[in-house]
């Protein structure tokens, strides 16, 4: 079954192309204009295990809010449509992803109710990143709502903002991407 979708979206900060196969085989092509948020948005698709081609123009660039959450937006439409029917997925998985001096567990159901639960300490980066928490929230949170799913992200110890941003969008996308393969026969009852 073609587990594909091209979704395009324009608003008046953004014009976005997404072409994504949740099936993938790392063919990974991103352009956002945020050089920091490319660099996560790549390690969440290639541990979610889906291709993933994205092209922004930005419109009216005021700051990255635009960008991420648009972002967001237009990659949780494409994966609810990419999922068809979603009879034969797994639903549920969990992941803990260590990056260097972070650990982050990833919880995703995924169930036709949008949930976002982050836990994560107030604060947005080193200042050198252009992309903080606040705005990964964001992108999480824009996909929790498209494609109408439970995610759980805790950071559980880390200090350095680089090395949780991406602990983050690893583990987001590796339990996704884990929930969204197939079932496993006969493992009904266990």
């Amino acid at each position: 079954m073609d587990r594909s979708a091209t979704v395009v979206r324009k608003s008046e900060e953004t014009d976005i192309a997404v072409k994504i196969d949740l099936d993938g085989h790392d063919n990974i092509h991103i352009n956002t204009g945020v050089p920091f948020f490319d660099h996560i948005l790549g390690h969440f698709a290639r541990r979610a295990g889906f291709d993933l081609t994205i092209d922004v123009q930005c419109l009216n660039f005021v700051d990255p809010h635009h960008v991420v959450e648009d972002c967001g937006v237009i990659i949780g439409q494409a994966i609810g449509r990419a999922l068809r029917d979603r009879r034969e997925i797994r639903r549920n998985a969990t992941a803990f992803v260590p990056v260097d001096d972070a650990l982050v567990m990833a919880v995703v159901d995924i169930n036709g109710r949008p949930w976002l639960s982050f836990d994560v300490p107030p604060g947005s980066s080193d200042g050198q990143l252009a992309v903080g928490y606040d705005l990964v929230e964001e992108f999480l949170r824009a996909i929790t709502i498209r494609v109408n799913l439970n995610i759980h992200i805790r950071l559980i110890h880390g200090k350095n903002p680089h090395h949780c941003l991406e602990g983050i969008m690893k583990a987001a996308g590796q339990a996704l991407g884990e929930a969204m393969t197939e079932k496993r026969q006969g493992l009904v009852g266990i």
